[in-house]
């Protein structure tokens, strides 16, 4: 694999698209109901979709 440097002339065209209220909006995202505090409804979900990507064969329900 051939791994190049992006160009730091980037960084300035990347931190204006980058929308003034993002901070706020990741602060008001809240976790769905059922999840408690020894266990994240989405942390779950995103665990079986992980395996799945990597081709283990894992059910949400399990």
């Amino acid at each position: 694999m051939n791994l190049q440097i992006i160009k730091t002339e980037l960084l300035q065209d990347f931190l204006k698209a980058i929308p003034k209220d993002l901070q706020q909006k990741f602060d008001n995202l809240t976790d769905a109901e059922i999840s408690t505090e020894s266990f994240s409804f989405y942390t779950s979900v995103a665990s079986v979709f992980s395996s799945k990507i990597e081709g283990e064969n894992i059910e949400l329900d399990s």
